[in-house]
């Protein structure tokens, strides 16, 4: 979801739909057990950190009191194994209200031998921030895969990149974006992609708003971009349940833009913006604390997910939404294709 001024540039909600943990570097040796003190410090922290910044004071002076309940009666004592610790500890704070952005890290200590070994930019140049496949398939169909939304710190890279892989997709007669399993990532780089996609007029998209410090933001689409934009080029975006947060935001922005079809399954409903804290040497957590409004809707996803248009199961999607776009071009491209090369195509994809 969106950046705010509070995070690190290592904030990520790429993370936000698994309650495994974040590993810098593994241990060959054995992980040492929290020590009461260290115990007490990280739900201490913890608790004052979620009653701080979580999207409603209500809900997070819920969390706070639940963990805080679980310390005084020996719950988390009893697990000695700090990643066991980190799961139970994301189980409870999700057990208030299911928010998807609640997440606790366990991460291992960096070896001191290896603190000067550079860290691959996984959110950047080594996955083409996010953008990891661009493809020209049977039809003249486009098909764009979209792995993440990169993060704050790789965003003018992100934005050449953007106009790089869509370049050999500018002369298609219809794209596939597809963000299943795409776990979320930067709003303004889904801002930024969207606006290749309408003319040159600006469009409000979301606002947004953080309790803790009174904060309000809003994402448009810009009416200037590098390259060709493709304001008419007819738009399907596949989704599944693992779809998640700044990629729910792509599909729900273009959804009640009337831009795109959406089809596959209802996402994951992960709607708020998150900041990541980290607490001592060894845990991490990230916190809702920022409330995600549509321009149209004036609501968000949040626990609701994205419903598509057209709901078919996740693995199914590629092929319901290349048979969608080649029956829209039997019907609409007849001057430049004759529909009996789109029939062909159907046939031969129709299960």
């Amino acid at each position: 979801m969106k950046k705010l001024k509070l995070l690190s540039a290592s904030w990520v909600v790429v993370l936000i739909l698994t309650n495994s943990n974040a590993c810098v570097f593994a241990q060959k040796n054995a992980v040492k057990p929290l020590k009461p003190d260290e115990l007490n410090h990280l739900v201490n922290t913890m608790s004052r950190l979620v009653e701080q910044y979580y999207v409603t004071l209500a809900e997070g002076r819920k969390m706070s009191h639940l963990i805080q309940h679980n310390l005084k009666n020996g719950v988390y004592s009893k697990i000695s194994d700090p990643a066991t610790l980190a799961k139970r500890l994301t189980k409870d704070l999700r057990s208030i209200n299911g928010d998807l952005h609640m997440n606790v890290f366990y991460n291992h200590p960096r070896p001191k031998k290896a603190s000067n070994i550079p860290r691959l930019n996984y959110e950047g140049e080594w996955s083409n921030f996010g953008l990891q496949e661009a493809r020209v398939i049977a039809g003249n169909v486009g098909y764009l895969k979209i792995k993440h939304f990169t993060t704050w710190s790789n965003f003018e890279n992100a934005k050449k990149a953007v106009q790089r892989t869509l370049q050999p997709l500018t002369n298609t007669d219809a794209l596939i974006v597809d963000v299943r399993d795409n776990r979320g990532g930067f709003e303004e780089i889904v801002a930024y992609l969207i606006s290749y996609f309408f003319d040159s007029k600006r469009i409000h998209l979301s606002d947004y708003y953080c309790r803790h410090d009174g904060n309000r933001s809003s994402v448009w689409t810009s009416p200037h971009v590098p390259g060709k934009k493709l304001p008419k080029l007819p738009l399907y975006v596949l989704v599944n349940k693992e779809t998640g947060s700044a990629a729910e935001s792509f599909a729900y922005m273009l959804k009640h833009l009337k831009r795109a079809t959406i089809i596959g399954e209802t996402t994951s409903g992960a709607g708020n913006g998150a900041s990541y804290h980290t607490i001592g040497d060894r845990f991490a957590i990230n916190i809702a604390c920022q409330q995600t409004i549509n321009a149209i809707t004036k609501t968000s996803f949040e626990r609701v997910g994205v419903i598509p248009h057209i709901k078919t199961p996740g693995n199914d999607a590629f092929t319901r939404g290349y048979l969608e776009a080649l029956k829209h071009l039997k019907q609409h491209n007849t001057q430049k294709v004759h529909p009996s090369h789109y029939e062909k195509l159907i046939q031969q994809n129709q299960h």
